[in-house]
């Protein structure tokens, strides 16, 4: 028996590519407005592959944040502009993968706007009523030294009941209005 050498080949190279993120772009493409604002991901990376390392999130967050910004998404290759009606369909024309992860970055972002105003209102309706509770004839909530107290104002006076049942008066600058 004889032993057989093995030769190795070595693999064809493969051809640099842009990477797939710089077609596409956001803003506003109306024909009337040729000056109107556009953006791209200023993308000049190539790659063996379809898109460079963490370019397809970098491109899915790209689409969604001009897509809640109320901008149109398109992509131009070739000389070809294709206009989407939003981020899910950009980024459906790469992999199901990426219009998945795109309409779960908008599921998540639709949640933290609503929640932000669901605070926002809740905190607007506790400022009012503490204004309403304050707008009692003459009670103010104030301190007097440590002492936090209820009471009525008049001529710069802070006239007050304590905890033991006693009423007191504090003069100007000895009391402070708590908001």
């Amino acid at each position: 028996m004889t032993a057989q050498t093995a030769t190795k080949t070595a693999p064809a190279p493969k051809s640099l590519k842009p990477c797939s993120c710089r077609r596409f772009e956001v803003g506003t493409f109306d024909a009337d407005q040729p000056d109107a604002p556009s953006w791209t991901t200023d993308c000049d990376r190539s790659t063996h592959r379809l898109f460079a390392q963490g370019h397809d999130a970098k491109l899915v967050g790209f689409l969604v944040r001009g897509q809640l910004d109320g901008y149109e998404v398109r992509s131009t290759e070739g000389g070809v502009s294709v206009t989407y009606p939003d981020a899910v369909a950009a980024a459906g024309t790469i992999s199901g993968a990426l219009a998945a992860k795109a309409r779960n970055m908008l599921r998540v972002a639709k949640e933290k706007a609503d929640a932000k105003a669901q605070r926002e209102a809740e905190k607007a309706t506790k400022k009012a009523e503490k204004q309403a509770a304050s707008k009692e004839p003459g009670k103010i909530k104030a301190k007097v030294g440590r002492w936090e107290v209820e009471g009525t104002v008049t001529e710069g006076r802070l006239t007050y009941t304590t905890k033991s049942g006693e009423e007191k008066t504090a003069e100007v600058g000895k009391w402070s209005s708590i908001a």
